[in-house]
């Protein structure tokens, strides 16, 4: 069954907060689908983007910024 997690809850998982996940979204970083005018995010959306980003923190450095 797939799982459709919001901004709020994939904040947690990563690591960050919510609005260090929006900014992932607008850098085109993050992966996500659109649900209407929600992001949505599945557990393949969250793995792509720790397997883009592991060894590489510098990207999610300057997106806190």
């Amino acid at each position: 069954m797939l799982v459709l997690k919001n901004i709020e809850q994939v904040a947690p998982e990563l690591g960050v907060k919510p609005v260090t996940v929006r900014r992932l979204i607008r850098s085109g970083v993050l992966p996500y689908s659109r649900v209407g005018r929600r992001y949505v995010f599945t557990d393949a959306h969250i793995e792509a983007y720790l397997k883009h980003t592991e060894g590489n923190k510098a990207i999610l450095a300057e997106v806190e910024k």
